[in-house]
């Protein structure tokens, strides 16, 4: 690039120089040529030519032309030839013509040095105006923009310079308005340039401009006018600076925004630290020497003392609120939790300011500085008062219900012995009375024997299902693994007589080891195959034994083919005592399904019935996995 420079250079020296040569031998030729009418102005034309040497070229090609042009004038036009110094006339001729020509050289080259100044100067100013990023235009007094560098065009929206300077103002205006910060469109005389333009003053307005053809977005532009007087000290032009500050308002509005948001989640954050049920409180400092930094307003409703109070008081408003009996073990499980860095809870009572006593239980989690060391504390302080009240009446309902679960044992021990007794009593003596005195008996006196006997042991029968029942909420056995194939053969064998009797048929699936009470699972087992012999039809019985897993549970069913259950009944058969038949045609005590519901959900499982009149029932329940 510097090479091509320099060769540029040295071509148009050598240019100006051909010329400086050049142009005396056309003065000369041009001369010869129309002698007989120069006659004694021989050297006008030769004045030319140096002329435009030196125009061309500047102070040395005029010299070059001046000289030249002398040897030229004094070998071929001045007479005598070759005279110029022997003839005094002609050397007085040459000496005016040359210094006429240096002269003439001189102002050309001041000339050219003004023009290749201003150049340079016009060219210095419109690199700086193209440069900067502000826009920069001018304005004449009819309002016509005569000169604008690139940064105006971009603001503006439009292609180039020339669609600013050449086209009417009013074209832009057409398509294009401003507006003020409310949004409402600013006339054309109170903008700026206007005002500089017709009153002579300087201002400055902050502006939004639209384009009404959608070619740019919304503009944020910042317009300072000055004016240019004339000589008369009237406006004649104005000059405007414009700077785009549309990422400025868009960072404005976006901190704003932020602002807006941090102030509504400060009220929020607020709005819950107020409505927490707890005293909310940030501390710097070590166990038993921090100072409350921020304490949220529950502070006073739940001990009395103010925010201020908490955070004016240095450190002693521990003393004040923590019970001084419990001082130094709050103390000691603080400190625990403030060494070990890891959140932790404790429990102490504290002193309100009307000198009431609660229960406080407190959450706490510490604070680390920048090199990860503790700094001081945060946490929540609760009233639980109440939920220590409570706890304490759930204590003593647990003793209560311990006791009357020992007293419920006693009674169970009494009703399965001495209230069976007196049963078995009653209805060995109307039987031996039966027996002694048949022949003195008539048939109404055997009738009411046989009712009373029946009645005796329905009651046994009650009573033993009542402690099978009470046995099932009150025993509590460990639950372990049951092989529910080795509890279904030993319900089998205990049914045998039955399922003989009634010719039953008894099928069954592979049947899982559960986490169960065998006890209860060998009753549960009895009772449901119980009923399905129970609730036949004149067909012998058919009962089926399924199995089937599921995701986190076994379910299991037992089908059967007899007489069924009508819908609406479904939902009471589980309740204790509810019989659907009479006494007479289905002996029971109505306790054998309630049993069965409270053995299926002492294992966290349920049961449940699907039935049809006529075609049987089928009873499901539910085991966990484990």
């Amino acid at each position: 690039m510097h090479y091509d420079e320099t060769s540029k250079r040295q071509d148009l020296v050598i240019f100006h120089y051909i010329v400086a040569l050049g142009m005396p031998l056309l003065a000369l030729a041009t001369t010869s040529a129309i002698q007989h009418l120069v006659h004694e102005q021989k050297t006008f034309l030769f004045v030319v030519a140096v002329i435009s040497a030196a125009y061309v070229g500047g102070w040395r090609p005029g010299i070059v032309a001046s000289l030249f042009s002398v040897l030229l004038l004094d070998y071929f036009l001045l007479e005598p030839l070759n005279s110029i110094l022997a003839d005094t006339a002609t050397l007085l001729l040459m000496t005016v013509f040359f210094g006429v020509s240096v002269f003439i050289s001189w102002i050309e080259e001041t000339r050219l040095r003004t023009e290749r100044a201003l150049r340079a100067a016009n060219l210095q100013r419109e690199i700086i105006l193209n440069g900067v990023m502000d826009g920069i235009s001018a304005q004449d007094i009819t309002g016509q923009p005569i000169y604008a560098n690139p940064a105006v065009v971009k603001m503006l929206g439009l292609e180039s310079v020339r669609e600013l300077v050449e086209r009417p103002i009013e074209d832009f205006y057409r398509h294009a308005r401003f507006l003020d910060e409310r949004g409402d469109v600013i006339p054309l005389d109170d903008l700026p340039s206007r005002r500089a333009l017709r009153e002579g003053v300087a201002s400055e307005m902050t502006v939004r401009l639209q384009r009404l053809d959608g070619k740019q977005d919304d503009r944020w532009i910042v317009i300072k006018s000055a004016p240019v007087f004339d000589n008369h000290n009237r406006p004649m032009m104005s000059i405007n600076i414009t700077r785009d500050i549309t990422e400025r308002k868009r960072a404005e509005a976006e901190r704003l925004r932020l602002l807006m948001l941090v102030e509504q989640q400060r009220v929020r954050i607020q709005n819950l630290l107020d409505n927490v049920p707890g005293i909310v409180w940030e501390a710097r400092g070590k166990p038993g020497g921090q100072k409350v930094e921020f304490v949220n307003s529950y502070a006073e409703t739940m001990l009395g003392y103010s925010t201020e109070e908490w955070m004016n008081s240095s450190s002693d408003i521990w003393q004040k609120i923590v019970h001084p009996d419990d001082m130094p073990s709050a103390i000691e499980q603080a400190t625990s939790i403030y060494q070990s860095g890891q959140p932790g809870s404790m429990q102490f009572r504290c002193i309100t300011r009307d000198r009431r006593v609660i229960d406080v239980e407190a959450h706490t989690s510490i604070l680390l500085d920048e090199k990860g060391e503790p700094r001081g504390a945060c946490g929540v302080m609760m009233d639980v008062s109440e939920r220590k009240h409570a706890e304490d009446m759930l204590a003593r309902y647990s003793l209560d219900l311990m006791r009357s679960n020992e007293e419920l044992k006693q009674f169970a021990y009494v009703a399965s012995h001495d209230l069976q007794e007196p049963l078995r009593m009653v209805a060995s003596y109307l039987q031996l009375l039966e027996r002694r005195y048949a022949d003195k008996l008539d048939d109404d006196a055997r009738e009411f024997i046989g009712y009373a006997v029946d009645g005796a042991t329905r009651m046994k029968s009650l009573i033993t299902d009542l402690l099978t029942y009470s046995r099932v909420q009150t025993q509590q056995k460990a639950l372990d693994a049951v092989n529910l194939e080795k509890v279904l053969d030993e319900s089998l064998h205990y049914l045998s007589a039955t399922i003989e009797e009634n010719q039953a048929m008894i099928t069954h699936d592979p049947l899982p080891v559960v986490k169960g009470d065998e006890g209860l699972l060998r009753q549960l087992l009895q009772n449901l195959i119980g009923n399905a012999i129970k609730y036949r039809r004149d067909a012998p019985p058919q009962i089926h034994i399924g199995a089937e897993k599921g995701k986190n549970y076994w379910q299991f069913c037992v089908r059967d083919n007899g007489i069924g259950i009508e819908s609406q009944y479904l939902d009471r058969i589980f309740i204790i005592f509810q019989r659907l038949h009479a006494k007479g045609k289905y002996p029971g005590t109505g306790i054998g399904l309630s049993i069965c519901k409270k053995v299926v959900e002492r294992h966290g499982g349920r049961i449940w019935a699907e039935s049809e009149i006529g075609k049987g029932t089928t009873f499901y329940f539910t085991i966990p996995v484990s």
